[in-house]
């Protein structure tokens, strides 16, 4: 044994020196036993060797990646965690082989007595090491005959892919499977676990109560994940961090393997699309063959029929806005799918997502210019970007397509194939600010994130509703991150730093990042299903078409919600006098309130006449500014007058108390409303912010901005205070008015 450890030494230090290998060669040194079959050395700098198939022997340097001995060969492949293996003794058995590979890392299997098919076995609900029988169980072990590999070894370079052998996943049942000289295994011997699927109740419910059918009822403690059933199809609301398919080394914890095995009733369950691990939300299962035809059917039509429903709806807007002449014109209202009605029969999916993002202050712009930026994105159009054509991740996101990438020919920049990736922003919601990152929001939305923390130059966040037109591999996280908004916990994309370099960290981050990002809205038509002759299949088969049933599925919340509502309620309104450290938050209502300004003014457009002022009294508006003493929010109003050079402006501010709320929407409703009883119509709020008012010093700062209405003209502002007291209505107060546009102190 002395002399085995001096050869692992050796071995060891052959390699590039690092900071572990002294750690790792102690671990293997310590762990010898059962003799030399049993290598126990886990080096970080071993390289992997792709692929399904045992590597070539004309690998010159496959000594130094190959660990052999009198029963395997093993190669070890650390950066992908799993090692290839070939039987080099007649009659092993399946668990020996498993043992004297990889064995030191994991648990010993002191329980050698098993039912044949392995049922007896069972796997941890949390993550830790795993015996031989349990990797098996979970689906981590490939196998592949000798005759299979040597076929892959030996074969043309021009063969067809589609002729390649690849391995068998193997089970539980195999736990007694005799190996032969010359066969393959690959070992998946650290296994991602997603234990989070025990958490969660994936069981049809029916009420059944009544008639004392307790096996109906949800399980005590556990989410129920089974939001809707239908005629072929169940609507998932899938929890993050979970798989929707089996992955290369776990085939039991993920989305179909649970709803298979806790609804055994169902002959049949696939699913029809996919959703990313970090990413939660609804997903349509089918346990219908002919609805899984149905809906995919649906899925491939989505994009071109959204493009036609988008185009439409521009060609009204642009319709209603040139026109003077027809009142009976209305406009759709588009700003939230989920309420909107249903689309044409049959026209497509409605997929709608829901992210929190990160707004930072980066090229020069503040945190508020940058989610004002954002916010003018809302249903503004088609936001458009490009996709390079790559497995490696994170994926690169271009504005246009580059003529020519740099370090490459033309010839080569030519060959690149390019996706194109469509999407629309639908909502916007208010700045929630986070002031440093060890505030509470910030410790809360980062904490869960086991690899990663905030990233540096967040000073908010914000919840945007997102819809789809395309479909492509992370696309709302690359576009997004293009723009300038990763989302909260997207290391890939800039919403989140590592907290370590550790090889651990950059291999698992993948999977263990927490993404603010659900799919929060699915709608589609349900199907009917109808006999059809199908000319392919030379018979009659099952066919859903369209019916007249929409089925829509919302939800009102996602794991993030939590946190953020304490941020966005009115508790979180400072009544502090000190602007350099003033923290306002507001509600969803001046948004609302913005959108329907902007819906009357359109709406105007098409239904100005001169009648429109003919019970219009100027004599009756009110006062052109109505200040409150001390700091409190104020907005400008914009009136327009019969005459195109006819305008009038108004400022008004006003404690919470003496307009009945904490937000810029209070403080303008009753100037609207005064405004509206004197008979004019053409009303804009233009922004807003606050005024620090001191009567007895004779002096009004105004600074500040609004989040639903935008920052005022501060100047503008200004100018009307000094004008209004410096006539004789201004109540013989000496007043000075002056303005802060810097986002400095805010």
């Amino acid at each position: 044994r002395l002399g085995f450890t001096c050869w692992v030494w050796f071995l060891s230090l052959s390699f590039a020196p690092t900071k572990m290998t002294l750690s790792w060669v102690l671990k293997s040194s310590l762990s010898v036993r059962h003799g030399a079959h049993r290598l126990l050395i886990r080096h970080r700098h071993l390289s992997s060797q792709p692929g399904f198939y045992w590597p070539s022997n004309n690998d010159n340097d496959m000594s130094s990646r190959s660990i052999s001995t009198g029963q395997v060969e093993t190669t070890f492949s650390n950066e992908k965690f799993y090692s290839h293996v070939r039987i080099k003794q007649d009659g092993l058995n399946m668990l020996e082989a498993i043992d004297a590979s990889v064995g030191h890392v994991l648990m010993s299997d002191n329980n050698k007595e098993t039912d044949d098919d392995g049922d007896s076995v069972s796997l941890p609900t949390r993550v830790q090491k795993l015996t031989p029988r349990q990797l098996l169980l979970l689906g981590s072990v490939w196998y592949m005959p000798r005759a299979e590999v040597d076929h892959n070894n030996n074969r043309s370079p021009d063969e067809p892919h589609s002729l390649i052998y690849k391995p068998q996943r193997l089970s539980g049942t195999n736990h007694t499977m005799s190996l032969q000289a010359g066969d393959y295994l690959r070992i998946h011997h650290t296994p991602r676990r997603f234990t989070r699927v025990y958490e969660q109740d994936w069981r049809e419910y029916n009420d059944k109560s009544s008639s004392g059918d307790t096996d109906n009822s949800h399980q005590k403690g556990k989410n129920p994940r089974i939001v809707r059933t239908g005629n072929g199809f169940y609507v998932i609301d899938k929890p993050p961090l979970v798989p929707v398919h089996a992955t290369v080394d776990n085939c039991l914890e993920n989305v179909a393997h649970q709803l298979e095995f806790h609804n055994p009733h169902q002959d049949y369950v696939a699913t029809t699309q996919r959703i990313d691990i970090n990413t939660s939300g609804l997903l349509v299962v089918a346990t219908k063959p002919e609805f899984a035809a149905y809906f995919s059917s649906l899925l491939r039509r989505k994009t071109k029929n959204t493009l036609k429903q988008q185009e439409k709806e521009q060609q009204l807007q642009d319709k209603l806005v040139n026109s003077t002449t027809d009142e009976n014109v209305s406009l759709s209202n588009s700003t939230n799918s989920t309420t909107s009605p249903p689309p044409p029969r049959g026209a497509n999916i409605e997929k709608q997502y829901k992210c929190l993002v990160c707004i930072q202050e980066t090229n020069g712009l503040s945190a508020i210019d940058s989610w004002q930026t954002l916010k003018n994105l809302q249903d503004s159009g088609v936001v458009r970007h490009y996709l390079e054509a790559s497995e490696r991740a994170p994926k690169r996101f271009e504005v246009d397509i580059p003529e020519k990438i740099e370090g490459e020919d033309n010839d080569e920049s030519a060959d690149r194939k390019w996706y194109e990736c469509l999407l629309q922003v639908k909502r916007v919601s208010p700045l929630i600010p986070i002031p440093t990152p060890d505030c509470q929001l910030a410790q809360s939305l980062w904490a869960q994130q086991v690899t990663t923390s905030m990233p540096k130059g967040t000073r908010a966040v914000c919840e945007v509703d997102i819809q789809l037109l395309t479909g492509r591999t992370h696309q709302i996280r690359g576009q997004l991150a293009k723009l300038g908004y990763p989302i909260v916990g997207d290391e890939q994309y800039g919403g989140a730093i590592p907290k370590t370099d550790s090889d651990e960290a950059g291999i698992m981050g993948e999977f263990t990042q927490l993404l603010a990002l659900q799919c929060c809205h699915l709608g589609f038509w349900d199907a009917d299903y109808k006999t059809v002759w199908n000319n392919k299949r030379k018979r009659d088969i099952l066919q859903g078409h369209p019916s007249d049933r929409w089925i829509s599925v919302t939800l009102d919340s996602a794991w993030w919600t939590e946190y953020i509502e304490p941020a966005t309620g009115a508790a979180g309104e400072s009544s502090s006098t000190d602007t350099t450290t003033t923290i306002t938050t507001t509600s969803a209502a001046d948004v609302e309130l913005v959108q329907q300004q902007k819906e009357k003014q359109r709406l105007s457009l098409s239904t100005i006449d001169d009648d429109e002022f003919a019970n219009a009294r100027v004599d009756l508006l009110p006062p052109t500014v109505r200040l409150s003493p001390g700091a409190n929010k104020y907005v400008l109003i914009k009136v327009d007058g019969k005459k195109d050079d006819e305008v009038y402006w108004f400022v008004v501010s006003a404690s919470p108390g003496e307009c009945g709320g904490p937000y810029h929407v209070n403080v303008a409703a009753d100037t609207l409303e005064w405004i509206q009883a004197a008979g004019f119509k053409r009303i804009t709020v233009t922004g807003g912010g606050r005024i620090d008012f001191n009567p007895d010093s004779g002096r009004a700062h105004v600074h500040g901005f609004s989040y639903g209405f935008g920052k005022g003209d501060h100047a503008k502002v200004a100018e009307l205070i000094d004008a209004y007291y410096k006539e004789e209505n201004g109540n013989g107060v000496n007043l000075k008015a002056s303005f802060d546009d810097s986002d400095r102190l805010y």
